[in-house]
């Protein structure tokens, strides 16, 4: 029968080269190794005081471990085992001082000193990342590896494109650095290695990444930590068993592996598979299997994002409907003049255009027919079925502020709505790009309350040609000819469907559903109006992630298709088991084979007069989500948006002292919301300001409008109409309103909080 036993050997500097020093008068009473980020632990003991063997006595001094690194060989005569630690603590069993049983001599205390040994991880779990490496140093925060940018959350690289040389932080060598300028996509393999480099120059521990890494390498994805977390949480953002990778750690080395035996879409298998024969190995002692109930679905569905789907409205054709009170048609027309006009009572009137609640989801095809505007989805392809509608519920329906782009790979700022009308010539007119010697372009906003657009123009009554004949500026257009290019969200997500390998037994039919927030599919129905005179002739996707959703459903279906067991067992004969990571494929007893495809993740060695060795298997369910990289849900997304929009909408506009050219204690207004800004990527609120009496006797010369985070103030013209938004956001030394240029003056400050809203 074998015997374990174990030496014990100290150094002061975390380095497996040493120098060790023995330690012959410690005892390893245990060793529990786990798969990160549980810590490894070994329990280790001393007697001190006057030490009897053989019938000699020898004083033994209590040694003090800690802060000391530890390294534990424990053999079994034919294997051996190093694992290295550090010791933190420990405590102090003390007995009474007594002299040398044998000779009488040198009274002095005795006692049993155990001390808790903890593996290397023990540093990567108690000690935070505070930052990153970038080209001019170490930056004070932690960025993400690669980012999601653009319209469709596209990933995009922040990564540099050579690695560094080390030459100024020797740690960095081969590692690859942030750049701002860089457009390289990190791997999971290289995110790791950039995160442990940290670690290695907060730590002094030469960390290396060892295992699967070239697997890891192909690995690609969006890794963003929050600040403030500890390495073992960032290393566990990037490779961890719900992502289908464990690591081990021994010492300075980071073992990746997968969890998988068998390779499944781009997770491989693990290096050492192997399978236990408890019928013909006298060693083992007890085994149990605890059988897992996850095979047990008859279909797996793994869904993206509801469809979004691209189509054009109409009033003529009864989809759009006007949607502001009639009675004021004949208000407007008595007032006296313009400013009368342009009271906000009148803001709706002949500009606000709604989906009625009554809809039914059809479209007028233009021949009699009609079309379904929300598809429904074929579950076996994940394609759209032209032929059969969706359940519509018209109320909720939510707008999207702009359109999806409608060449591939456009990344370009995101357009809102379009609005199409007919002039006196039959010839059709896109109002946010009218002809050069027609009225001004307007505004298209999306309704927050209802299904619904909001146009913005330069008079109230543009839209009421044949309705408004009174004083003030020509009646261009007749509303009625009115159609709306926009885009939503449907209510059924994009998804496929597939029979499970090993169905549910019996007659109980079982789904796994598996979501992906992140992939999409953004259709474009034939016959929507994308330009003056320009129509989509067919149905065409702007964004197809199918092929990704039918690569998570395979996988699934692999993953989900066989029976797993857990694992616990002991050996009645103590033996080195070096097997920590392995995962084991079956186990054979009584000539039948039970199925466990669980990984080993922790062996326990118990030394002293009844030594014994145990393992335990544990299974793990992978989230396919994170595995493929998922982004927030556009439902979540579009929650958010509303919620800080409606926060921005009741934040005050702080008022400053007034200026002797406006007066004192005048109220600044700013209202409205203006669309995206192309280059910063920010909201900004604008409309009508003035800084003193109304809107029409308003005197802004003078007024100062300070944005935050805008260093330049901007002082407002005579006009009121923020033409030129970039230099508004600070992109410009001067800003260009309707008929002036702003100067930059110290003159009184009326500040705007919350002018800006980032998103």
């Amino acid at each position: 029968m074998p015997i374990l036993t174990a030496t014990i050997a100290t150094a002061t500097t975390p380095d497996t080269a040493g120098p060790w020093t023995d330690r012959p008068t410690l005892r390893l009473d245990s060793l529990s190794l786990r798969v990160f980020p549980a810590v490894s632990q070994a329990v280790v003991s001393q007697e001190y005081g006057w030490i009897t063997e053989d019938n000699v006595s020898a004083q033994v001094l209590p040694l003090d471990m800690r802060g000391l690194f530890v390294r534990v060989l424990i053999t079994d005569g034919t294997s051996t085992h190093t694992w290295y630690g550090f010791c933190p603590g420990g405590s102090d069993a003390v007995r009474k001082t007594h002299p040398s049983p044998v000779t009488g001599a040198g009274a002095m205390p005795s006692g049993t000193l155990t001390w808790t040994i903890a593996g290397w991880e023990h540093f990567l779990t108690s000690q935070t990342l505070q930052g990153c490496y970038v080209p001019t140093g170490f930056l004070g925060r932690v960025l993400p590896f690669n980012v999601r940018r653009g319209r469709g959350e596209q990933i995009k690289g922040n990564r540099a494109a050579a690695p560094d040389s080390g030459a100024v932080v020797s740690q960095l060598a081969g590692v690859y650095r942030f750049d701002p300028v860089g457009t390289s996509l990190w791997t999971a393999q290289q995110a790791l290695a950039h995160v442990l480099a940290c670690a290695a120059v907060d730590t002094g521990i030469a960390w290396t990444l060892a295992g699967q890494t070239a697997e890891l390498a192909a690995v690609p994805g969006v890794w963003d930590i929050d600040d403030g977390r500890s390495y073992a949480d960032a290393i566990r953002a990037i490779a961890n068993p719900e992502l289908g990778w464990a690591i081990v750690v021994n010492g300075p080395t980071i073992t990746v592996l997968s969890i998988s035996e068998t390779a499944i879409g781009y997770l491989p298998a693990n290096p050492n598979v192997v399978s236990l024969d408890i019928e013909n190995t006298a060693s083992f002692g007890q085994v149990r299997l605890a059988y897992l109930d996850q095979p047990h679905y008859s279909t797996i569905t793994v869904r993206g994002e509801p469809l979004r789907v691209m189509f054009t409205l109409s009033v003529a054709g009864g989809t759009l409907a006007a949607d502001w009170d009639g009675a004021l048609a004949s208000a407007y027309a008595a007032e006296p003049d313009d400013a009368g006009r342009r009271q906000d009572k009148y803001r709706h009137l002949w500009s606000r255009f709604s989906i009625p609640a009554s809809w039914d989801g059809t479209l007028p095809d233009g021949l009699g027919g009609s079309v379904v505007a929300f598809p429904a989805i074929v579950p076996a392809t994940g394609a759209h079925d032209p032929a059969t509608s969706q359940a519509v519920w018209a109320r909720d329906i939510v707008l999207d502020r702009t359109l999806p782009p409608l060449a591939a790979g456009d990344d370009s700022q995101p357009g809102e709505p379009l609005v199409f009308v007919y002039d006196s010539n039959g010839d059709s007119v896109r109002l946010d790009e009218p002809p050069e010697d027609a009225a001004g372009a307007l505004t298209i906003s999306v309704c927050d309350d209802r299904p619904g657009i909001l146009c913005r123009t330069p008079y109230r009554h543009l839209l009421a040609s044949g309705i408004y004949s009174g004083d003030g500026r020509e009646a261009l257009y007749d509303y009625t000819s009115l159609q709306a290019t926009v885009s939503a969200y449907t209510n059924d997500r994009v998804r496929i469907t597939v029979d499970a390998i090993a169905p549910e037994p019996g007659t109980m039919a079982r789904e796994k559903v598996i979501d992906i927030p992140g992939l999409h599919l953004w259709l474009v129905l034939a016959g929507t109006m994308t330009d003056v005179d320009s129509y989509e002739a067919a149905d065409r996707y702007l964004r197809d992630d199918r092929a990704t959703l039918a690569s998570v459903a395979a996988l699934a279906r692999a993953w989900y298709g066989r029976s797993r067991a857990s694992i616990s067992a002991s050996y009645a004969d103590p033996l080195v088991l070096d097997r920590l990571g392995q995962v084991v494929s079956e186990v054979r007893t009584a000539g039948a084979i039970a199925p466990a495809g669980t990984m080993i993740t922790s062996i326990t060695y118990t030394l002293g007069a009844r030594q014994s060795v145990a393992f335990a298997t544990e299974h793990f369910d992978l989230d396919f989500a994170r595995m493929y990289g998922a982004a927030r849900t556009t439902r979540a997304t579009h929650s958010r948006i509303a919620r800080l929009e409606e926060e921005m909408a009741n934040i005050p506009v702080r008022q400053g002292v007034g200026a002797p050219s406006v007066g004192g204690g005048v109220p600044l207004k700013i209202t409205g919301l203006h669309s995206d800004s192309p280059t910063t990527g920010v909201r900004m609120y604008k409309g009508d300001v003035y800084g003193a009496g109304t809107a029409a006797s308003a005197t802004l010369t003078g007024v100062t409008v300070r944005i935050p985070g805008i260093a330049a103030d901007v002082t407002l013209p005579s006009s009121g109409a923020w033409a030129d938004v970039p230099a508004c956001c600070g992109m410009a030394t001067t800003a260009t309103w309707t008929g002036a240029t702003t100067t930059h003056t110290a003159d009184t400050v009326y500040e705007a909080v919350g002018l800006i809203l980032v998103l």
